[in-house]
């Protein structure tokens, strides 16, 4: 099993929250500082390493659902291991360092782009 912090569409009452119903619903949460979100698309967000903190919820998943996940999301995300604000790290989609140049140059972006 492995610890899923979600932020955006997956979370409970969103459009994509039925994806997670086999999973354990741990709570709500927040990474630790050092992250941010950014508009994606219309509708959709994305998780970047910032100076902030980022509220979402954490789930226990399995390896055959986490495997389904990593195909659902859009190939601008990138499942990696992330820090939660109690200490404990868990995995998480965020917006994949090869795809930030585009993404900010189709919108006003307010981060940094090291990476």
């Amino acid at each position: 099993m492995t610890l899923l912090f979600v932020y955006g569409t997956l979370r409970k009452g969103e459009e994509a929250d039925y994806l997670l119903n086999e999973a354990k619903f741990l709570g709500p949460t927040k990474t630790a500082s050092g992250y941010e979100l950014i508009p994606y698309q219309k509708d959709y967000t994305a998780l970047i390493t910032g100076k902030g903190k980022v509220a979402g919820e954490l789930y226990e998943v399995s390896d055959k659902l986490l495997s389904a996940l990593d195909n659902y999301e859009d190939d601008i995300y990138m499942r990696t291991s992330i820090k939660l604000e109690d200490g404990t790290r868990a995995e998480a989609y965020m917006m994949a360092p090869y795809k930030r140049v585009k993404v900010c140059a189709s919108i006003y972006c307010k981060f940094s782009l090291d990476f």
